[in-house]
């Protein structure tokens, strides 16, 4: 806890004292703007990718103009699948722009609403000018930098799976003797799968990382037990509902998934839920 913050709470321990058992934070809401502006960037990238699949490939296809897929030289087939590569790596720092929006804006609103949150509880906002920038606190930069790293990682997935997959339809409709405007249609439905994909992608890691920034931040006051708060709507998973209102550390997470797998709120495939920080044990290591 930096001196100045730990100061103002002592400042502040009469009023805060006046409130003991009924400190309780607002919960940060999910940041859902950034959310649909990485599902935007996400959808596009995949959407690019299968256009300039479609565009390259299915002429080489379609060589003797008969409409039916037809067996083609490797090396014709190998340069239109270079130009779609060509495609997908002009694209992908767009959307690696993307996910560092996306970290920097979650980071920022999550910043700000627990600053909102603290002052309203407390009457002290933590964290002071420069966070949520990237000179932010070290445990906050590596929650950054690691976030951005899986975001990057998820992202060059997409297309590498996707035209696998592409691959295996056009490799069966050649053998088949398919019509090259059914096997458009088969294609495009593969790159549908990536595009769905993408909006999960930036679904699931726009709350995850919501949960580990509020992590960081609440540990960087010394918080380490929180009370689990589920989104409270009909789309909580019944696991997650029964954790409600029960209380865990961050360092000992409890049983989220079918396999034993543990979370903390927020970390779990889709999940948004919130973690309540619990104030008493770093209001008492004050005197407060």
């Amino acid at each position: 806890m930096r001196p100045e913050v730990f100061q103002a709470l002592k400042a502040r321990a009469a009023r805060i004292r006046k409130r003991r058992g009924r400190v309780r934070l607002k919960p940060v809401p999910f940041p859902r703007r950034a959310e649909l502006a990485y599902t935007r960037a996400l959808k596009q990238y995949a959407r690019d990718i299968r256009e300039t699949y479609l565009r390259e490939v299915l002429p080489v296809l379609d060589r003797d103009g008969d409409g039916v897929a037809n067996t083609v030289p490797l090396g014709e087939l190998s340069r239109a699948l270079l130009r779609v590569q060509d495609t997908v790596l002009a694209a992908q720092p767009r959307a690696e722009r993307a996910a560092r929006d996306m970290v920097a804006t979650v980071n920022k609103h999550v910043t700000d609403g627990l600053n909102r949150a603290y002052l309203a509880a407390v009457g002290v906002a933590p964290f002071g000018p420069k966070a949520g920038r990237t000179d932010a606190p070290t445990s906050v930069d590596q929650v950054l930098a690691n976030r951005l790293q899986a975001n990057v990682s998820l992202i060059t997935s997409i297309a590498p799976t996707a035209m696998d997959q592409a691959r295996e339809v056009i490799e069966d409709g050649i053998r088949s003797g398919l019509r090259v405007e059914e096997l458009a249609k088969r294609i495009a439905e593969r790159f549908d799968v990536a595009e769905s994909r993408a909006v999960l992608i930036a679904r699931d890691q726009t709350g995850k990382m919501q949960a580990q920034i509020t992590e960081a931040r609440n540990r960087e006051l010394g918080v380490s037990k929180y009370t689990w708060q589920t989104s409270g709507d009909g789309r909580v998973r019944d696991s997650h509902a029964e954790l409600n209102g029960r209380e865990f550390r961050y360092d000992d997470p409890p049983v989220t998934g079918d396999h034993g797998e543990r979370n903390n709120p927020g970390e779990d495939y889709q999940c948004r839920c919130n973690a309540q920080p619990v104030l008493e044990d770093v209001l008492a290591s004050l005197g407060i």
